[in-house]
C-alpha cells in the first residue's frame, strides 16, 4: 500500500479502487482533511470485524438488518497509544443467541483484531533516490518496535478516550 502526501498535513492512501485521506484536527496542526490514523485504526478493527460479522450471518442465514457497532480505543501513556480496544455490537433482526455466536465467529475470524492481539515488529526506513530511477537500499530504522502487548493496568490507563466512531449496517461512520 503506498501513501501520497496531500497538502501540508495529509496523506492518501491508495488501496484497490480507494483512496483514504488521513489527517490532523486544525486543533492538531492539520488541515481536518481526513480522519487521524489512530481514528482509521479503529474504523479498520470496526470494520473488519463487522465485515466478519455479516459473511458469518449470511453463511448461517441470519438475517442481518440495522447492525452497528461502536468501537472504543482506551489510550494509554509511555508512549501514548492504545491499550485496549472494545467492540460493541447490536442488531435489531438478530435473536440473541445468534448475535452471541456471530459475535464470536467475528472475534476469532478478524483478520485486524486478530493481528493486533498478537502483537507485531513495527519498523520504518529510510529510501533515498542516488540516482532517478535507483533508490538506495533501505536502510532500517529504530522509530517503532512493537513487541506483544500486555493489557494495561488502571494505574496506567487515562480517561481520555478516541472519538468512538459507529459502525452502521451500511458502513457509514459517524462520531
Amino acid at each position: 500500500m503506498a501513501l501520497v502526501q496531500s497538502g501540508q498535513t495529509a496523506s492518501v492512501a491508495s488501496i484497490r479502487d480507494h483512496a483514504v485521506v488521513m489527517d490532523r484536527p486544525s486543533s492538531h496542526g492539520g488541515s481536518d482533511a481526513g480522519p487521524m490514523g489512530g481514528e482509521t485504526l479503529l474504523a479498520a478493527v470496526g470494520g473488519c470485524f463487522m465485515s466478519t460479522f455479516y459473511a458469518a450471518a449470511q453463511a448461517r442465514s441470519v438475517p442481518v438488518e440495522g447492525a452497528t457497532s461502536r468501537v472504543t480505543g482506551v489510550f494509554v501513556a509511555n508512549p501514548r497509544r492504545f491499550g485496549s480496544i472494545h467492540i460493541e455490537v447490536s442488531c435489531d433482526s438478530c435473536p440473541p443467541a445468534d448475535l452471541e455466536h456471530l459475535v464470536e465467529v467475528a472475534e476469532r475470524g478478524c483478520l485486524v483484531a486478530a493481528t493486533l492481539r498478537q502483537g507485531m515488529a513495527v519498523t520504518a526506513s529510510v529510501t533515498a533516490s542516488g540516482s532517478p530511477g535507483q533508490p538506495r537500499a533501505a536502510v532500517p530504522s529504530p522509530l517503532t518496535r512493537v513487541d506483544r502487548p500486555t493489557p494495561p493496568g488502571p494505574e496506567r490507563q487515562t480517561a481520555q478516550r478516541l472519538a468512538t466512531p459507529t459502525f452502521g449496517g451500511t458502513g457509514a461512520i459517524t462520531s
